[in-house]
């Protein structure tokens, strides 16, 4: 219930760019991410494969344990960015297909789907919906103002 009553029709706007704003963070700790890894893999690779030929006052094993620490903890974060990816990805994208594409509530979309449960026949034919505008473009300016999406974001 405190999602429903948090995220309102006035402050909807703010909610989604929030969320995309998060999904964007994530997609860009990804790419932030990536290349630091495959070089330290690299690495470590390098370094196990050498390992046979140096010995501890070579300090060989040593820079192997420090590469393998680094690559796993940059490993962690690429799982932890993927996930972050997926989830806030369907989140926000079943916000902009719900409400602003649809113009539904949150609310609405539930309703619809408990009586598509129930068997209601009335689940199956459009809803006479206050919040559409109409058409997808009208429920998007009306969320986002008549600029192009780059604006909007």
């Amino acid at each position: 219930m405190w999602v429903f009553n948090v995220v309102g029709y006035g402050n909807y706007r703010y909610f989604l760019l929030t969320v995309l704003q998060l999904w964007f963070a994530s997609v860009f700790g990804f790419a932030e991410t990536i290349g630091p890894y495959l070089t330290q893999r690299e690495r470590w690779i390098a370094l196990n494969a050498t390992r046979g030929s140096t010995t501890l006052a070579d300090g060989g094993d040593a820079a192997a344990a420090a590469a393998a620490q680094e690559t796993e903890t940059l490993w962690q974060l690429l799982v932890l960015c993927v996930v972050c990816i997926v989830v806030i990805g369907h989140f926000a994208g079943w916000h902009v297909w719900h409400c602003v594409m649809n113009g539904r509530t949150t609310i609405e979309a539930y309703r619809r789907a408990a009586m598509a449960a129930r068997g209601d026949a009335t689940a199956l034919h459009p809803m006479d919906n206050p919040y559409s505008w109409g058409s997808l473009s009208a429920n998007w300016s009306r969320y986002f103002g008549d600029r192009n999406f780059a604006a909007a974001l």
